[in-house]
């Protein structure tokens, strides 16, 4: 790819990403989409008609999604982000890794985020640049092998789906080592490919090796697109985005194991990124008269050249005044024929360029191109051609017997046409051979004995062809921005009517779908929509129309069911719901059984008989019950399970302070997994279960918080049994107690403990033999003594220390045995 000039504007979009979530200690199992989708990166185009038979893959889910606005210097109405995927569960590799977020922004050159590309006597130019960042706090693993995923917007899927397009995009690969970025190297050009099936850029990042000392914890890949060559080389140009919204999503996978946001989506606030789409180059002309024979000797100047050449423009109309001669090479010392080239760019700044021919005869010429001797002649009057028709017609005079022709330089095929005394010719080329209007075509007469006795260039139409198609939109309602609807046929545009005033023209037409930007619509509003086969400010025909009156505020409903596991002889299917679910249809193997539930505080339960294993159920939620119409508002699917095998267990959570970032307890049974919810929001799961203790990770706790620990089973995304629930109160900072016992020998028969203590100690709890006895004692001026009863000889006696008195909460201090 060539170095482009300073005047080529940059338009910087840094999705930088990273993730964040609880920390566990123990690994979960690892996602398999992250191995599996960078095994389909192979270095290479990978074009949409290579990818017909792919099988679809399922995109990973995000559990929540949060949007937050991007600033950026000079255009903080510009752009905006969208990041997602708060709470998801951790994704692990080979290490552990605690995740942070970094924001997504974009930044560059501030007319080009307010304007798009440039186009500039002809050229377009403009930068697309992309970072998509994911950082660790701590990675285990030394070695890091990523690849970087952007999804890029419907609008580019043409453009992207081309050459020209992956040529022109080059990337870059830093990798972080405790957070300190490391010179970016370059990205081999084969291991950046365009995925057509998925609409996304994917690059292979070069893999690192750190070391124990200085593990890898972070990579970020720079993505440099030159959109505005690649649309320049391509002559595919760009459509207006959807709500005024091009949308990326970045993020990286593998190598690095992150929790949380695994996504950022950054998004360019413009309705028009490409000023070339839907405008169509300007047409250059050439009349009849045009002067297209000189003899030796004479002057043939651009002035000249420009005689009987017309340049004209769908939107701007006559702009012959900005015709110019590019190459005239008319050399007239010396017979023959020879190209002029001319060039015009209309406002827009798309450029045209058309190559005649000028030949150069003896003053005694004759019209034979230099064949001295010879006493033929002849000249083309008229040379026609419309694209998709077999004949190239026109007149002539003269001794012209046969023709052939020159496309864009090339001479093509053997001697053919039909001349007719009439002075009419047709010269047959079949339908394929010339497909676009501003191909140079040149036909050149010979006469019986092979000479050439003139060559005139072809004039190129458009075919005209009948168009016809309609639209059907759905009703909108109140407060709604966006009209949607199925259109069939040609249409490529549609005008929209409010109250019978002229609004707006657009509309994205996709798959026999449509949809329509009309702004905040109010109830009552007729809206009329005309339908268009071509785009403004094409020529256009009229295809269809409708028209419909907004209705009142639609009340919307949502919400989502989420069924627990169910066993074989179950009778009922429990679970929770969230919004406004009213009612489940239940099916069994694709077979409606049912309608029902009982639905409360946002759990569930439904009525579904005797379940057998192995069966699949599906449960449908509505937001009403029948027969009042239904909205569907969720589905999920299950499959019964063999007969349930009883778990139990439960756990108990010491005391938290501010400040803590860790809760210790107890627990028994079969817990295997904790959710932790604050407030009554659920924040993360995990924790480390071992010998009847646990650990959970909970980041910084603030006083008066309301903690709830579920304990499961079973740890995500395996199927989960709750087996119990303990919730506690942080308390303020904690007091820290510190203090030491040391009891005095005992012997057989004696019934108290003398000994010395420091610090806080309050109370102490007597162990014999390994059982507990009792709690108690005396503490004054240093010294302590404890009622112990009868003590027999060999008897093992431990005493620990606390730092409060039963039943108050107390924390151990010292034991001694």
């Amino acid at each position: 790819m060539s170095k482009k000039g300073n005047a080529q504007k940059v338009l910087t979009l840094a999705a930088t990403l990273a993730l964040v979530g609880n920390v566990l200690v123990t690994p979960v199992t690892a996602w398999a989409a992250d191995a599996e989708e960078a095994n389909q990166v192979e270095g290479v185009i990978v074009t949409e008609q290579e990818q017909n038979t792919e099988a679809a893959t399922t995109e990973e889910n995000t559990e929540a999604t949060t949007k937050e606005e991007a600033t950026t210097e000079g255009s903080s109405q510009e752009a905006t982000t969208e990041t997602s995927g708060e709470g998801v569960e951790a994704a692990w590799g080979p290490g552990i890794s605690i995740g942070f977020t970094t924001s997504t922004t974009i930044t560059g050159d501030t007319s080009v985020i307010k304007n798009g590309l440039s186009i500039i006597d002809g050229k377009t130019t403009g930068h697309l640049q992309i970072s998509v960042q994911r950082s660790t706090l701590v990675e285990a693993s030394i070695e890091a092998s990523t690849t970087a995923y952007i999804d890029l917007p419907d609008e580019f899927k043409e453009i992207a789906n081309t050459k020209e397009f992956v040529q022109n995009v080059t990337a870059k690969t830093g990798h972080m080592i405790w957070g300190v970025d490391r010179q970016p190297e370059p990205v081999n050009s084969g291991k950046i490919t365009y995925n057509a099936s998925k609409n996304r850029l994917e690059v292979v990042n070069p893999p690192f090796t750190g070391t124990i000392v200085q593990p890898v914890n972070g990579v970020v890949t720079y993505v440099d697109i030159d959109l505005g060559t690649a649309v320049q080389e391509s002559g595919v140009r760009i459509p207006d985005s959807i709500n005024s919204q091009y949308k990326f999503v970045g993020r990286q996978h593998g190598g690095l194991n992150l929790l949380g946001k695994w996504k950022d989506t950054a998004t360019i606030n413009l309705q028009k990124i490409d000023p070339g789409y839907g405008v169509e180059k300007p047409e250059i002309e050439f009349t009849d008269q045009r002067i297209e024979e000189v003899e030796v000797g004479s002057d043939y100047t651009d002035q000249m050249a420009l005689k009987g050449v017309i340049a004209t423009d769908a939107k701007d109309g006559l702009i012959t005044n900005k015709l110019t001669v590019t190459s005239n090479q008319v050399d007239t010392r010396t017979e023959g024929t020879y190209p002029v080239t001319y060039r015009v760019v209309n406002n827009t700044g798309l450029a045209t360029e058309k190559t005649g021919y000028v030949k150069v005869v003896s003053k005694s010429g004759g019209g034979n191109g230099g064949n001295e001797g010879n006493e033929t002649e002849g000249a083309f009057k008229s040379a026609n051609y419309t694209i998709g028709e077999s004949n190239i017609t026109g007149s002539f005079d003269g001794d012209i017997s046969y023709a052939k022709i020159m496309i864009n330089g090339t001479e093509l095929g053997n001697k053919g046409g039909t001349f007719s005394k009439d002075g009419n010719y047709s010269f047959w080329i079949g339908v394929n051979t010339i497909t676009n209007k501003n191909d140079n075509v040149v036909i050149i007469g010979y006469d019986k004995d092979d000479h050439e006795l003139d060559r005139k260039q072809v004039n190129i139409k458009e075919q005209v062809a009948a168009t016809s198609g309609t639209i059907n939109p759905k009703v909108a309602s109140e407060g709604e921005t966006t009209i949607t609807g199925t259109y069939s046929g040609d249409v490529k545009q549609v005008d929209m009517y409010i109250d019978g005033v002229y609004k707006s023209s657009g509309g994205s037409f996709s798959n026999g779908n449509f949809t329509y930007y009309a702004g905040s619509l109010k109830a009552g509003q007729k809206v009329e929509l005309v339908a268009y086969d071509a785009a403004k400010p094409n020529t256009r025909k009229e295809l269809d129309r409708k028209s419909f009156t907004v209705q009142g505020k639609q009340v919307v409903t949502e919400g989502s069911i989420n069924p627990s596991a169910a066993f074989a002889g179950d009778s009922q299917i429990n679970g929770t719901y969230s919004g406004d679910v009213k009612q489940v249809d239940m099916y069994i193997d694709g077979v409606y059984k049912s309608s029902g539930g009982s639905f409360s505080n946002g759990n569930f339960t439904y009525y579904a008989g005797s379940l057998k294993a192995g069966q699949k159920v599906e449960l449908v939620a509505y937001d009403a019950a029948k027969p009042n119409t239904r909205k569907e508002l969720d589905r999920k699917s299950f499959t019964v399970q063999g007969k349930q095998v009883v778990t139990e267990g439960s756990i108990n959570p010491s005391a938290a302070f501010a400040g803590d970032s860790q809760i210790n307890g107890t627990y028994s049974g079969d817990v295997k997994q904790v959710d932790m919810y604050i407030d009554g929001v659920y924040k993360s799961s995990g924790g480390s279960f071992s010998n009847g203790n646990f650990t959970y990770y909970a980041g910084s706790l603030k006083a008066g918080q309301k903690v709830e620990l579920v304990a499961y089973d079973a740890a995500k995304p395996n199927t989960r049994k709750e087996l119990d629930r303990k919730s506690f109160t942080v308390q303020g900072k904690q007091v820290v107690t510190e203090g030491s016992i040391n009891p005095s020998a005992a012997f057989a028969g004696d019934s108290q403990i003398n000994g010395t203590y420091s610090g806080d100690v309050k109370q102490v709890d007597m162990y014999i033999d390994g059982v507990y006895k009792s709690s108690g004692g005396s503490f004054s001026n240093g010294n302590f003594t404890y009622y112990a009863g009868s003590l027999k000889a060999g008897q093992k006696v431990e005493l620990v220390a606390y730092d409060a008195a039963k039943p108050n909460t107390r924390k151990e201090l010292d034991r001694k045995s």
